[in-house]
């Protein structure tokens, strides 16, 4: 789970993408 910027599920890349983006 090194990998915040990929999509896991539809539902996810909303949790994991703006993490590592802009928190």
């Amino acid at each position: 789970m090194s990998t915040g910027t990929q999509a896991v599920a539809p539902g996810l890349p909303q949790f994991y993408q703006p993490i590592e983006q802009s928190t």
